[in-house]
């Protein structure tokens, strides 16, 4: 073979690889956009005075609830239902939202200073934390009864519920209990808790300090430290072993003296990879997950109310349990309520 000849050749053979290279590039780019447009679920995103749903995929956000007057403080959801919120109006209840959308039921009216609300959209339940009262309640979605579960929690900050599992997580100051309805166990035993979020599909606990973003699997009983990260975080959502967590920092800038950011990591054997940020918003106070549908709601308590004349509460071991409204008591056939004298 001739110089000009191999020379030629050569000039193939590195064009072939240059166009070879890109397509496996192309491939690369091409399968993490698709991996990210995979998203199945979407963020509930609160500020003070607005709830919105953040649409992943397309990145839109759609208002669902506007509070000019009265912050917003608790919420929850029931997925592509109802959003359950609380206000910081005196006596004001707990709320659903109204729009076209997500159809308003009824308006609870309670004494209670609501903190923290999961909804059980398996058992038509919602759970209510009061951080006044250091209590826990279960309610159900008619507002008709309600019955304390704890009134002895220790500077409780937040709830979540898997209601697949029957299991029910308070995030206090320096712990992480764990509630199968009257069974109180202690999971999680740290200082300095701030947040807690949690993966149903990995049966995963994910929650905050002020040092690191950990983990707790319920039901390896496995605890990781999922990313060092000593600033604020004061939220956490957890979406398709994508991890989104609310991050404030300190500024010199005024009259915003916090900064908050809102960033993601991809989650691989449930540790954190490269941070990726969102968007900056100063008025981002929370965000979870907004479930896109329920996987099934069949369970005892759907039968003839389980039998049960007041609450019927599902129980982990899959069994059942009755409970009266506040201020009336069980009979013995465990199913009938007697006003208390």
């Amino acid at each position: 073979m001739s110089l000009p000849e191999l020379f030629k050749s050569k000039i193939c053979w590195v064009v072939t690889a240059v166009v070879v290279l890109a397509i496996v590039i192309g491939l690369a780019v091409g399968l993490s956009r698709s991996s990210a447009a995979s998203v199945k679920g979407s963020l509930l995103v609160k500020t003070r005075s607005l709830m919105q749903v953040h649409e992943l995929n397309d990145n839109e956000f759609s208002t669902i609830v506007y509070e000019p007057v009265y912050g917003i403080v608790a919420f929850d959801a029931y997925p592509e239902k109802t959003v359950y919120y609380t206000t910081t109006k005196p006596s004001g209840g707990i709320n659903s939202s109204a729009n076209e959308k997500y159809p308003q039921i009824t308006q609870y009216t309670t004494n209670w200073t609501t903190t923290a609300l999961a909804v059980d959209y398996v058992n038509d339940k919602l759970f209510v934390l009061d951080s006044v009262d250091a209590s826990l309640y279960v309610m159900d979605t008619e507002g008709k009864y309600y019955k304390t579960i704890t009134n002895n929690l220790k500077n409780p900050i937040d709830i979540v519920l898997d209601p697949y599992e029957r299991l029910l997580f308070v995030l206090q100051e320096s712990s992480i209990l764990q509630i199968d309805g009257f069974s109180v166990t202690e999971v999680v035993t740290k200082s300095n808790l701030k947040a807690l979020t949690i993966d149903r599909s990995s049966k995963t606990l994910y929650y905050s300090t002020s040092e690191f973003i950990e983990s707790y699997n319920y039901s390896s009983k496995d605890h990781t430290t999922v990313l060092p990260r000593k600033v604020d975080i004061p939220s956490l959502a957890a979406i398709d072993n994508i991890l989104f967590f609310l991050e404030v920092t300190k500024t010199t800038s005024k009259p915003l003296p916090l900064r908050t950011i809102l960033k993601s990591c991809q989650l691989t054997n449930g540790i954190c990879g490269e941070l990726k940020t969102e968007y900056n918003d100063d008025t981002l106070q929370s965000i979870k997950k907004f479930e896109k549908e329920i996987l099934s709601k069949a369970n005892p308590c759907n039968e003839k109310n389980g039998g049960c004349e007041h609450l019927c509460i599902l129980l982990s071991d899959k069994t059942t349990t009755c409970l009266c409204n506040e201020g009336w008591k069980l009979n013995k056939d465990n199913t009938t309520c007697t006003k208390n004298a």
